[in-house]
C-alpha cells in the first residue's frame, strides 16, 4: 500500500509548516501514484486546498500545477522531488525524474518567488525580536507565526529552523529546483536567467 505523507502546521507532520496561520494542524495528506501524479486529500481543513486556483477535496497533481494550503503557496516540483528521495534513497541519481529543461520559460513561477522571500524575511524579524525581548514579550501570541505558546530559547530555536527549512524548500529555481540562498528576490530577478540551468525567470 502506497505510503501516505501529512501536510501542515503541526510539527509531527511529514511536511510540517509552523509559521502558516492559515494552515491547519494536518491540513491534507499526500500519496505519490507514479512518478508523474501525487495524490493530494483534503483532511476537512478550514481553509481549504487549491490546485490551479480550483478548491479540491480530492486531486491527482501533475507537474506544472499550482497548489495552494489556505494562504501557502507549495512548489509541486519540490513536492515530487522530496517524496520520491524519501521513498527510493538509492536511486535519487539515476531514477529522479526532472523538469531540468534548459532555456524554459519559468517566469510566472519565478515571480512567485517573490512573497516566498518576503514572508520568509518578515518571520526571521519576528523571531529577532522575539528573541530580544523581556519575558514578558516571550508569552505572547505571534500572528505572522501563529504560535500561541512561552517562547523560550528552545522553542525559538526549533521555530528559526523550521522557517529556514521551509525557506529551503520553497525558495528554488522553478526549473532546475536548486535553493537560491539567501539572494534578495530583486537582484535574482536582475540576473533574468538561471546560472545554472538557464531557465527565464524574468522575460
Amino acid at each position: 500500500m502506497a505510503k501516505r505523507y501529512s501536510i501542515g502546521r503541526n510539527p509531527d507532520n511529514a511536511f510540517s509548516y509552523p509559521a502558516e496561520t492559515t494552515v491547519s494542524g494536518t491540513h491534507a495528506y499526500l500519496t505519490l501514484v507514479s512518478q508523474s501524479q501525487l495524490l493530494i486529500e483534503d483532511n476537512r481543513s478550514t481553509n481549504g486546498v487549491h490546485v490551479n486556483g480550483q478548491q479540491v477535496s480530492t486531486y491527482l497533481l501533475q507537474r506544472g500545477d499550482s497548489l495552494r494550503l489556505g494562504g501557502l503557496w507549495l512548489n509541486v516540483e519540490a513536492l515530487f522531488r522530496e517524496i520520491w528521495n524519501r521513498e527510493h534513497p538509492a536511486e535519487r541519481k539515476s531514477s529522479q525524474p526532472t523538469s531540468n529543461l534548459p532555456g524554459v520559460d519559468v517566469s510566472d513561477q519565478f515571480l512567485q518567488l517573490r512573497d516566498v522571500f518576503n514572508k520568509y524575511r518578515a518571520h526571521l524579524d519576528e523571531i529577532d525580536r522575539l528573541r530580544q525581548g523581556t519575558l514578558a514579550d516571550k508569552i505572547v501570541r505571534v500572528s505572522t507565526l501563529g504560535m500561541l505558546t512561552k517562547l523560550d530559547t528552545t522553542n525559538l530555536r526549533k521555530l528559526d529552523q523550521d522557517v529556514r527549512d521551509w525557506f529551503k524548500m520553497n525558495y528554488v529555481c522553478p526549473n532546475c529546483m536548486v535553493h537560491l540562498n539567501d539572494f534578495p528576490w530583486e537582484a535574482l530577478a536582475r540576473q533574468k536567467k538561471c546560472a545554472r540551468c538557464k531557465a527565464i525567470w524574468v522575460k
